[in-house]
């Protein structure tokens, strides 16, 4: 098995501790080497705010063309990491709402690439929030398995 550095990517999406009861959009990565991406998707804080976590595709790191991701995704959740490690499979989907509550929890979506409108272009990947508090910390890592493993670098997920 290859160490992590070498065959998976990892990067911020929504750095951690953005605070904001608005909407958020997280940057956008690109999947085009990628065999399987890993969102996950972090909410603490003092306010008890359902979080919805939902993906968009792109077809490019710009994210000026873009849509929902059609294809339902695996979801797994865990509801409060300060007393379990354990993740509950959750229907599949493109989007997640958390449970209205004060507790640090995580929501990871399982992308396969292959399952985006990689027909027409859109090859690209971001998450939107809705219903944060302004007392809610969020982050948003991205984990990509990548196709070609490389320690000297390779292909990146941060630009097209």
């Amino acid at each position: 098995m290859s160490p992590i550095p070498e065959s998976v990517r990892v990067n911020h999406m929504i750095l951690p501790g953005v605070t904001d009861g608005a909407a958020r959009t997280s940057a956008t990565i690109c999947l085009k080497n990628v065999r399987r991406a890993w969102i996950v998707c972090s909410s603490s804080g003092g306010a008890a705010a359902i979080v919805t976590w939902s993906l968009f595709q792109a077809t490019d790191i710009a994210s000026a063309t873009n849509k929902a991701v059609a294809n339902a995704v695996p979801i797994w959740h865990c509801a409060s990491t300060a007393v379990s490690d354990l993740f509950v499979k959750q229907t599949a989907g493109v989007l997640f709402a958390t449970a209205a509550a004060a507790v640090p929890n995580l929501t990871v979506f399982e992308v396969d690439p292959s399952q985006l409108d990689v027909a027409n272009g859109y090859d690209c990947l971001y998450v939107t929030t809705l219903g944060a508090n302004a007392g809610n910390l969020l982050c948003v890592l991205a984990l990509c398995e990548m196709r070609y493993q490389d320690s000297d670098g390779g292909p990146t997920i941060i630009v097209d």
